[in-house]
């Protein structure tokens, strides 16, 4: 059995600057603000609750493909292998802003910046609780079960990778609009 150090690691280290970038960006949030387009194309609020549906996606596949793994339904011919989070990066660089986003992810949710601060927060933690959880050996299983975009099969550790860091860039967007909001209004 693998212990896949490395891919833990890597994807732990990311969860602490999503929880860090969360706590900065939300702080001091106006509700006001945060529900209004200011001087983009883009509100905060509808880019966090994209990051909250996208989350809520990778949660339940994970868990999914968790209790399948737990009820015994394994595939034991497969080869495990450090997860390749190299795939995610590329697999977000050619297409973050290039695919057009499926209506399930842009559903309007009736959240304050507080509330939807919390919800993302507790998303990561139960990311990082699954991330803790999953059962090493089966981590490569059931990669059908672990699309995010057509025709890419994911392992378990890639598809929380790939959560943590779509959230990630989706918060440098929301840091971007507050920054230019600063310089608007000065």
């Amino acid at each position: 059995m693998r212990c896949f150090i490395i891919t833990k690691q890597t994807i732990a280290n990311e969860i602490k600057t999503v929880l860090n970038h969360l706590t900065i960006n939300f702080n001091g949030l106006d509700d006001l603000w945060f529900e209004s387009s200011n001087n983009s194309d883009c509100a905060v609020k509808e880019a966090a609750e994209h990051i909250y549906l996208v989350n809520q996606y990778v949660i339940s596949k994970v868990k999914y493909t968790k209790g399948l793994i737990l009820e015994g339904f394994v595939n034991n011919e497969i080869d495990y292998q450090e997860s390749d989070l190299n795939l995610v990066e590329t697999m977000l660089s050619v297409s973050l802003y290039r695919t057009k986003v499926l209506e399930e992810f842009t559903r309007s949710l009736c959240f304050s910046s507080y509330e939807m601060k919390l919800k993302l927060i507790h998303q990561i933690n139960v990311l990082n609780s699954l991330l803790i959880d999953l059962p090493e050996e089966m981590v490569n299983n059931y990669k059908e079960h672990s699309k995010f975009i057509p025709g890419i099969r994911l392992d378990l550790y890639q598809l929380i990778y790939l959560s943590i860091i779509y959230c990630k860039n989706y918060l440098y967007q929301i840091r971007t609009l507050k920054e230019i909001e600063e310089v608007y209004a000065q």
